[in-house]
């Protein structure tokens, strides 16, 4: 671009605008202050300085022949120190002191008797100092920087406890009969003014195979029924949930302070109910396998429920609301080879969740009380990531731009039809499914010939829909200077190509039907891992024991050598609730080892 005399027309950084489109100073400098990218990489500092300490001490006494008492003491000490200066210092222990009874009456009477008590602690610590503008680079001190930056200076001490009385009694009849009940009484600082919970179970198993009109069946080798139902608690991760707090701040020189958050008194544990039913099973001395059915309701579930406008403040911490899980977990196996003990074994998991009830005021009357949350939309009978969206309807072949569907309604509010709409604001969104896949699970095998051992697992995921978060950075279209996904090279709209699946290009452009409010890049979640192949080879004992070894084995493992899903780059392994952004992948690792016992 020329001036009017002809001479060219420089950028100074400072957002002059070359284009019709918008500003075209570097994108580097806009980020950053205008500072020179190569003085900003080269004497910028982010250094981490990180000090971890973790112990476990653990004692057992055994007295009185059926009496064991053990003491368990766990501290965990992190000390961490960033520059630009972050200093965290997180300081947390557990002990737990139990007492357990071990002991068979009249050879058919098993019982096993536990009590005991937990204690836990963790107290954070973090300060934070900002400064700007240091006089000498070299010197990353505070006391070398003039000026004051964001928030200045800041720290906090948070401080939480939990502490629990617990009891079991296992009981079980010749083998046969099994009985075992538990219960827990756990108190939480974060409850203070309703910190106590009882929590318990019970359960029973009957091992049909041991019963004498089994004898026959000896196609049958095991076979156990399991029944199990209790009541566990779930604590919240704020910390001071049940006070109101307050913030400090300063509002023309003069100091002053701003509730941020409304506390609840009343605030107290999730209750998670939940009933097991299983089976176990092994049949001719080759076919085995686990069947298991759990449904879980969640009741009590603390929620930011809606406040009169009246507080100041949008919501509060309550319990209301009700959520419902359920499915199977299977796992089957089979004994293909004995004579070299070879086996192979699948197993699948089919997960639902349910929302029952929650907040009323959170009901919108125009979706029939359902409520959006971010991408999703929630009601009664609904899935909790029960996906909401934009649905994009293609490129415009005059113009370039991108287009959505809207829906068309007559005079009485009812739906007649859909059009196109450039506008993603006019746009209609639609319920597109579940965000929860189908399926989940995995697959093993592993064989053992006289000294050789090998073992292979696989994971897998069938349905869902997870947001390709990594794919819509690089699909950007006003970025200049950063990457670009090889998906847009000669897919995007040009004058000559109409029929592009991407729009146009424009410099400091914005494409919506890339983003997660949208259908677009929302990917089929289903992939395939193979996680892990182990082949070791074990030396002979007559080799060994000649060097006062009791074994050796020499192996080599490979974890991540293959994986495939709906794109490449997506990995729906990093997350599992519809939203997949840049995740680092899992590294493809070799490992070469001895394992030696003497």
């Amino acid at each position: 671009r020329y001036n009017a005399d002809g001479t060219k027309m420089y950028e100074q950084g400072n957002g002059t605008t070359l284009s019709p489109y918008g500003a075209t100073q570097d994108q580097f400098n806009s980020f950053n202050n205008f500072a020179h990218p190569m003085q900003s990489m080269s004497r910028d500092i982010n250094n981490s300085v990180r000090d971890n300490l973790y112990a476990n001490f653990y004692g057992e006494i055994v007295f009185l022949k059926d009496f064991k008492f053990t003491a368990n003491f766990t501290l965990d000490n992190v000390y961490r120190m960033d520059t630009f200066y972050y200093n965290n210092n997180y300081f947390s222990y557990n002990t737990q002191q139990m007492l357990n009874w071990n002991k068979t009456i009249k050879e058919n009477h098993n019982f096993d008797v536990l009590i005991g008590h937990e204690f836990g602690k963790t107290d954070t610590r973090v300060v934070d100092a900002y400064k700007k503008n240091i006089f000498y680079p070299g010197i990353p001190e505070l006391g070398n920087a003039v000026s004051q930056y964001g928030n200045g200076s800041t720290s906090s001490t948070v401080v939480t406890a939990i502490e629990g009385y617990f009891a079991r009694v296992n009981y079980n009849y010749a083998g046969k009969y099994f009985f075992s009940g538990s219960y827990r009484y756990d108190g939480s600082s974060r409850f203070k003014y309703d910190k106590w919970g009882h929590f318990w179970s019970v359960g029973a198993a009957w091992r049909i195979k041991g019963e004498s009109f089994m004898d026959n069946a000896t196609w049958v080798d095991e076979l156990k029924l399991r029944v199990n139902y209790g009541v566990a608690g779930n604590q919240i991760s704020a910390s001071y949930p049940y006070t109101n707090l307050w913030e400090v701040g300063e509002t023309d020189g003069q100091i002053g302070i701003t509730q941020s958050d409304t506390g609840n008194r009343n605030l107290s544990w999730e209750r998670n109910y939940q009933i097991d039913l299983g089976i176990d099973f092994r049949l001719w001395n080759r076919f085995y396998g686990t069947v298991d059915y759990y449904n879980r309701r969640t009741h009590d579930l603390i929620w930011n429920r809606p406040t009169p406008s009246s507080t100041g403040l949008a919501s509060r911490l309550e319990n209301v609301g009700i959520l419902a899980n359920r499915g199977f977990e299977i796992d089957l196996g089979v004994d293909i080879l004995k004579h070299i003990y070879w086996n192979f074994a699948v197993n699948a998991s089919f997960a639902r969740n349910r929302l029952i009830d929650y907040p009323s005021e959170l009901g919108n009357p125009a979706l029939g009380g359902d409520y959006i949350s971010g991408n999703f939309l929630r009601g009664k009978g609904k899935s909790y990531y029960n996906l909401y969206l934009f649905k994009f309807a293609g490129v415009d072949p005059e113009t370039g731009q991108e287009t959505f569907w809207k829906d068309v309604v007559d005079g009485d509010g009812k739906v007649t039809g859909r059009e196109k709409t450039f506008n993603i604001n006019e746009a209609t969104q639609y319920e597109i499914g579940d965000a929860l896949p189908d399926v989940t699970g995995g697959l093993r095998t592993s064989f053992r010939w006289k000294n050789f051992d090998f073992m292979l697992a696989a994971a897998y995921q069938i349905g869902g829909r997870q947001w390709d978060g990594n794919s819509a950075n690089v699909y950007d279209p006003g970025r200049a200077g950063f990457a670009a996904s090889q998906d847009l090279v000669g897919n995007t709209w040009t004058p000559e190509h109409t029929n592009a699946k991407f729009p146009k290009l424009m410099f400091n452009g914005t494409w919506n039907f890339v983003g997660s409010n949208c259908d677009y890049l929302y990917r089929d979640a289903s992939y395939f891992s193979l996680k892990t192949i182990n082949v070791g080879y074990t030396l002979p004992k007559r080799w060994t024991s000649k060097i006062c070894i009791e074994s050796l084995r020499v192996f080599f493992a490979a974890d991540n050598l293959y994986f495939t899903s709906a794109h490449t780059g997506f990995d729906p392994r990093t997350a599992y609730t519809g939203q997949n952004a840049f995740g680092f992948p899992q590294a493809k690792t070799f490992t070469f080892g001895i394992t030696m016992n003497l």
